[in-house]
């Protein structure tokens, strides 16, 4: 259970921290613990019923948070956005080198190094000539929960 006592944000240096204050990594227990956001399931695996709005509030289920995952963050849209900018964006501040984030940026039609080929779900098309045709960024979804963030090849610098 060592994992439990990780911050993941504690990889970063106290003012990279700052810029990302609402930002949490839950490591167990409920959403109640760590937003004020209910996230609702609708999951028929869980029992639900997929056409019933909203679904079973999971906002005080202690095993929605089921480790130290990525879909175990919460945080504002504008923590999110800066953090998805600062990890994938070509401009700083930077929180991978140059080098590092090659490595994430998808050669495949589907997935990276921990980033998602995300060209199929911009809007856009693959297909499309448009400099915004190319997407990459990652998924989140747990229980009642679900997150994209995304950012269009012009944005990368790669």
């Amino acid at each position: 259970d060592q994992y439990r006592q990780v911050e993941a944000l504690d990889a970063l240096p106290p003012s990279r921290r700052a810029l990302y204050a609402s930002m949490r990594f839950a490591a167990h227990g409920s959403p109640a613990n760590w937003t004020s956001v209910h996230g609702f399931d609708r999951t028929s695996y869980n029992g639900a019923n997929a056409s019933d709005r909203p679904g079973r509030d999971v906002f005080t289920v202690s095993g929605v948070y089921g480790g130290w995952t990525a879909s175990d963050m919460t945080a504002s849209a504008a923590d999110t956005a800066r953090f998805g900018y600062d990890l994938y964006g070509k401009r700083g501040p930077r929180i991978l080198t140059a080098p590092s984030m090659e490595i994430m940026v998808p050669t495949s039609p589907f997935y990276g190094f921990a980033t998602f080929n995300l060209s199929s779900h911009d809007g856009w098309g693959p297909s499309s000539a448009s400099p915004y045709a190319r997407a990459y960024g990652h998924l989140g979804a747990t229980y009642g929960y679900q997150s994209i963030v995304a950012l269009g090849r012009p944005l990368l610098g790669v």
